[in-house]
């Protein structure tokens, strides 16, 4: 089981990295844009993003119980999401 605490590490990140999140059934997400995402200690919810749109809401999300989550990796490019803050 992969730490809430871990995660919300990431989503806070700046600049934020993407990362992938994999899952214990062989799906994986990738996590490009940090606002459409959360993480709190038993529960992580994926924001899937509108695509082609370059500030997008989430069109849909699914919820993960973070002990359905195997392991988390880093992904090696810049995230096309841009802070305002």
């Amino acid at each position: 089981m992969v730490n809430w605490e871990e995660i919300r590490e990431l989503l806070r990140k700046r600049p934020f990295q993407p990362f992938r999140v994999h899952l214990t059934d062989g799906r994986s997400f990738t996590i490009e844009y940090p606002i459409i995402n959360a993480v709190i200690e038993t529960c992580m919810t994926i924001g899937i993003p509108t695509p082609n749109d370059p500030d997008p809401l989430a069109e849909r999300r699914i919820y993960v119980d973070l002990n359905r989550i195997e392991r988390v990796a880093v992904l090696d490019y810049p995230s096309p999401w841009k802070a305002r803050y």
